[in-house]
């Protein structure tokens, strides 16, 4: 551990950061924050906090990758508050795009009409939307700068958790610091999770309420990060692995990467188990909604 300065540098700032980000997430200033725009872009809706999460946080590879640790591991405790503050700032905000329902849905298709609820009401469409076709890319844009929460944010928010924490892995994976198969074994749940479940995301935000994040999926991101935490340790030096009677840093990343890998195949479990009890209620939402499309 040669360079403790740098360490303890590193330590400050990040923990500075941290500070500073909780203290200033009050639900005042997220609702005040949300509803600030440009024309139609509301860059600091929810959605977009956690599109910011996620760029703030590939950009923190950047300095690393040229010796600036600190720097790195600022921007990347900021990218990983930001995805914290996300779901406080929906909640601040007070409102809830609801997904429409199936005769609204049936409508719209019909006659081109994008009708959603919020709060109980049919929202209006906000000047900016007027000019933006009911199109795929529209319907995306008008729950992005949506100052609320989102059908949208519970596909989102899980997306870009799994962009972040991969393209991070892979960086080190590159760098030498973690194996690669482990994230290859880990991936390879997580997508096939993600293309299971996704069909009925949806559907349960029709009838129940959005659920917590499971036991599993928390200590599942928290081995996956463990193994980014321990790589950076090791790479700066910051971690001599004679400390933990290891002869290198493997031992101790590759039993990280083998404790996110069973996480992420018990998440994937816990999805296939998701489907099976849904089936049934899945395939009556689909009858009814060919019924009434009268295709």
């Amino acid at each position: 551990m040669d360079d403790i300065p740098t360490f303890i540098q590193t330590i400050a700032v990040g923990g500075g950061v941290a500070l500073v980000v909780i203290m200033a997430a009050r639900p005042s200033s997220l609702r005040r924050i949300a509803a600030w725009r440009i024309g139609g872009f509301h860059p600091f809706s929810p959605n977009w906090i956690t599109a910011w999460s996620t760029v703030i946080t590939l950009l923190a590879l950047v300095p690393y990758s040229v010796g600036k640790p600190t720097l790195a591991v600022g921007l990347g405790v900021f990218g990983g508050l930001l995805d914290r503050i996300d779901g406080r700032s929906a909640a601040a905000c007070g409102k809830t795009l609801d997904a429409p329902s199936l005769w609204q849905r049936a409508y719209r298709l019909r006659h081109g009409d994008y009708r959603l609820v919020a709060g109980g009401r049919t929202a209006q469409k906000t000047r900016f939307f007027r000019r933006v076709p009911d199109t795929r890319f529209g319907r995306w844009w008008f729950e992005m700068n949506f100052a609320g929460g989102t059908d949208l944010g519970k596909v989102w928010d899980p997306f870009q958790d799994k962009v972040r924490i991969f393209s991070v892995t892979a960086f080190f994976v590159w760098y030498g610091q973690v194996p690669l198969w482990p994230v290859l074994v880990q991936l390879v749940p997580e997508i096939l999770g993600t293309l299971l479940r996704r069909p009925f995301d949806l559907l349960k935000a029709y009838h129940h309420p959005d659920p917590k994040a499971t036991f599993v999926g928390k200590w599942k991101t928290l081995a996956q990060w463990g193994v980014v935490v321990a790589a950076i340790l090791l790479d700066q030096g910051w971690l001599d692995p004679a400390m933990l009677d290891m002869p290198d840093g493997r031992f101790l990343l590759g039993n990280l990467t083998n404790f996110a890998t069973l996480f992420a195949i018990a998440s994937l479990l816990s999805r296939l188990r998701f489907v099976r009890q849904n089936r049934a209620l899945g395939n009556a939402i689909e009858t009814l909604d060919r019924g009434m499309s009268h295709d």
